[in-house]
């Protein structure tokens, strides 16, 4: 298998970035690879002061048209990719070179003229640790169906068409077509650019480039690959021009292209290998990006009538990803009663071999999740698996702001009675002098309205700054691909879709641990008081060892089936989930609510004093709806018990548990079974999503002694995969920490 692709694979690497030098996987797109030819277009100095010059003569147009006339100009000015070596063409110009000029421009007003105290208060909670908040404009899924139905010129025909139709057009309806109008003629325009010069060439792929190339210029997708092309087309130019990144590749991967693969192998007698060798080469543009977080795209599922929608390119898709050893593109899977087993147990044993990569969405879980938001139980089933794995709706769904919330925070402002130590703000509410919380009860409740104010306080700053959104930074690539859009001529900003806020909480684990350790050891056990733990605290546990193995003993903890703690679990998750029950956002729409961290546990870390649970200041928080780093101790079955003694799906965006396993409880074929009934186990206990680090803890140890043995040793960290050599040594120690618990 992979002939070519095998012979192409490092040099694909050099496409984004050159690998032998430094290189910062957060600040991927301001790299530059080789490849791109000096003919084709303008230096960046040149084609910088091209936009520059532009911005400034455009400045009196509506907002939507000037961001479209400047992705147009990068479009007709960049140079681009087309080589012997690789099926996929390139943009040089990818480091969304407009946004100076537009949204980050647009979003500074709203802060520093508008929003200024609302966008204070946001800024505070970060400093402080008690949120991080922003507004939304990077995480879409288009609508794939009607851009591979359709193409481009489709797009732009029934674009035209609609336009047409609106007897009187208002300013703003105009300003939205023209911008649409503009952005896709210019990605036509583009295409033709590649394909006239790739016809010129005389490589081998090269015929093959360009007629890939004319087809998706003059019309949609025939093929496999003119369908890959396509999509990959489309995220450049949406994520890389547009600034708006696209979370999922395709309505499911397998799905998108089953027709096209079927087409190819069936009707044109085209070999598989040849057809899975295009997917292979759409894979590596993704991997040579390495952008952190990783790209998703998910596979399986279950139709409404209970038919599995895992096909025979699903499993062609994990032979490609297999075959390259990558972690990027990152995969989900949809899984019930209705999936194979035997796609499940493929997909374990790439795990075994070290390809951990994946995150298990439970169906089950989505259906219940997005029924909950108003869906019907067969609309459902259509659900659209985004980002690290959100579920989404399928008939669009665009988020307007992110709202991160640190639920270990209330705890440290109960004991300073709402003040931050770290930043000497008064964050919090007063909820009274630590001698006046005589029970647990008191200390419960003070905690409880200390974590209504930190989510009113912010979620109310937010909602005003939500209402700037639409001016910020109109959606063109995306907005087309719906008729929703479309036919009304409104942008899906300005509600031409379904627009949510998301909340995503934060150290769930950590705070019930805290809670715990002040009702065990102050008012039921009665050894320490309230102000022993204040002390202890404040000098960051030192001087305070005997306390402190005290609390890291405790047998109440989080994550181990231990009834008390996993009532507080419960008990917190139903208050700040209900909290955005009946919840509006700024337009009238609906918040979205995950256990999912990102790299939140690390900023809240650093923001958040020692507390009660042993953590000392600086340390991580706990991730996802996982327990705290080492303090699951005893076993997997535990902790599934644990996260699942609270009805998983009050997050109705996805509520993760990570989980660490010892390689040789899980090797050979009896560790198939031993994951596979781990799965099984967590979904029929109503789990949402689960995903897997396999190691142990000598293991990891050696690697950080002997990098160089571990080259290509993976990491599993809240939503993505990473090198275990591209982590900081802090987050390793956090690693080796829960491994020497296994």
């Amino acid at each position: 298998m992979f002939s070519t692709l095998n012979k192409d694979k490092k040099r694909i690497y050099t496409k984004y970035h050159d690998p032998k030098k430094p290189f910062d996987h957060f600040d991927f797109m301001n790299y530059h690879g080789s490849g791109y030819h000096k003919s084709t277009g303008l230096n960046m100095s040149q084609l910088r002061l091209g936009i520059k010059r532009l911005a400034r003569a455009s400045k009196a147009l509506p907002r939507p048209v000037i961001k479209a006339k400047l992705l147009e100009y990068v479009l007709d000015n960049t140079r681009f990719f087309v080589n012997s070596y690789d099926y996929f063409i390139g943009i040089y110009a990818w480091g969304r070179e407009i946004s100076d000029y537009t949204v980050y421009k647009w979003d500074e007003e709203v802060n520093t003229i508008k929003k200024k105290a609302e966008k204070d208060i946001c800024r505070e909670g970060y400093s402080a640790g008690t949120a991080i908040a922003w507004l939304d404009f990077d995480h879409t899924v288009p609508n794939w169906d009607d851009l591979l139905e359709l193409g481009f010129p489709g797009i732009l025909k029934r674009l035209e068409d609609a336009y047409k139709n609106i007897p009187n057009p208002t300013d703003d309806q105009t300003a939205i077509y023209q911008s649409m109008h503009i952005a896709y003629t210019a990605v036509i325009r583009f295409i033709d650019r590649v394909y006239q010069y790739a016809k010129q060439q005389t490589f081998e792929k090269a015929p093959k480039i360009a007629e890939c190339l004319k087809t998706i210029r003059d019309g949609a997708p025939k093929t496999t690959y003119e369908a890959l092309q396509l999509m990959y087309i489309y995220f450049i130019v949406s994520e890389c021009i547009d600034h708006y990144q696209v979370r999922s590749l395709g309505y499911g991967l397998d799905q998108t292209l089953y027709s096209f693969f079927v087409h190819d192998v069936d009707d044109l007698g085209t070999p598989i290998d040849e057809v899975n060798e295009y997917i292979g080469y759409f894979l590596m543009q993704f991997a040579a990006m390495d952008n952190y977080w990783g790209q998703p795209f998910y596979l399986g599922g279950t139709s409404y009538e209970g038919r599995t929608l895992v096909n025979h390119v699903s499993y062609f898709i994990l032979d490609v990803y297999k075959e390259l050893g990558i972690y990027n593109p990152k995969i989900q899977i949809k899984y019930d009663d209705a999936t194979p087993k035997e796609f499940m147990e493929k997909i374990i044993k790439m795990m075994q071999n070290g390809q951990t990569s994946f995150a298990f969405c439970s169906n089950d879980a989505i259906v219940k999740s997005l029924m909950s938001r108003g869906s019907t139980y067969e609309s459902a089933f259509d659900s659209v698996i985004s980002g690290c794995y959100e579920f989404k709706k399928f008939n669009g769904e665009l988020g307007i702001s992110t709202v991160y919330y640190n639920l270990l925070k209330p705890v440290s402002l109960v004991l300073d009675n709402g003040l931050d130590t770290i930043t000497n703000k008064q964050v919090g509410i007063k909820t009274g002098e630590i001698s006046q919380l005589k029970t647990f009860e008191d200390f419960y409740s003070a905690y409880l309205k200390q974590l209504e104010y930190m989510v009113e306080r912010v979620q109310g700053a937010m909602t005003k700054l939500e209402e700037e959104i639409p001016y910020i930074n109109p959606p063109l690539m995306y907005s087309a691909t719906f008729e929703s859009c479309v036919k009304p001529m409104k942008s899906a900003m300005d509600g031409g879709v379904n627009r949510t806020a998301d909340i995503l909480i934060i150290a769930l684990a950590s705070a019930v641990d805290s809670l715990m350790a002040i009702y065990r050891l102050v008012y039921d056990l009665g050894e320490y008081t309230l102000q022993d733990f204040k002390d202890a605290i404040d000098a960051n546990w030192v001087g305070y060892d005997k306390l402190h193995r005290r609390v890291l003993t405790l047998k109440e903890k989080y994550g181990n089936n231990n009834k008390l703690a996993d009532m507080y679990a419960s008990s917190i998750s139903k208050k700040v989930t209900g909290m955005f029950a009946n919840r509006k956002n700024a337009f009238g729409d609906e918040y979205t609510i995950e256990a999912h961290a990102a790299r939140s546990y690390l900023t809240f870390g650093n923001a958040t004093k020692a507390t009660p649970d042993g953590r000392m200041y600086g340390e991580e928080v706990s991730k996802n709806a996982s327990p705290a780093q080492g303090k699951d101790k005893n076993g997997c079955l535990s902790l599934i018990k644990s996260v699942t003694s609270f009805d998983c799906s009050m997050y109705n965006r996805a509520c993760c548990l990570d989980v660490m396993l010892h390689p040789t409880t899980v090797s050979g074929t009896e560790g198939i079974d031993v994951i596979y009934g781990l799965l099984e186990t967590y979904r029929k206990l109503g789990g949402s999503v689960i995903q897997f680090n396999i190691f142990s803890v000598d293991q990891l140890k050696d690697a950080q002694i002997h990098p160089e043995k571990y080259q290509n040793l993976q990491v599993r960290v809240c939503g993505w995969n990473i090198l275990w050599n591209n982590m900081c040594k802090k987050e390793q120690d956090e690693f080796i920490k829960r491994a020497e618990n296994l």
